[in-house]
């Protein structure tokens, strides 16, 4: 037997999304659900997500997801340092 699921964004964040948002899970077995989070801003990120299945008397789930990091395109004159770099150059 199986049953259908369908992930509705409820509070959306550009940075963060998850695939596939609808599809099938077969009896007996795992389904992988993928969230990705590509950073663009030096903020903290947050979304959440409402899973829901066609199984009998199913509780939908929330899904609370929270990123904090550097974004991927820091500019080319920001330079950053190892501690230990800094603590030498200090002696």
């Amino acid at each position: 037997m199986a049953f259908e699921y369908e992930i509705k964004e409820t509070k959306v964040h550009p940075d963060i999304k998850v695939t596939p948002i609808v599809g099938d899970i077969i009896g007996n077995s795992e389904t992988n659900l993928t969230f990705i989070y590509n950073p663009s801003t030096f903020t903290t990120a947050e979304a959440e997500f409402e899973f829901r299945t066609s199984e009998f008397d199913f509780t939908p789930q929330m899904i609370r997801i929270v990123g904090s990091a550097l974004p991927q395109r820091v500019p080319a004159q920001q330079n950053f340092y190892p501690i230990e770099a800094i603590e030498e150059e200090e002696d």
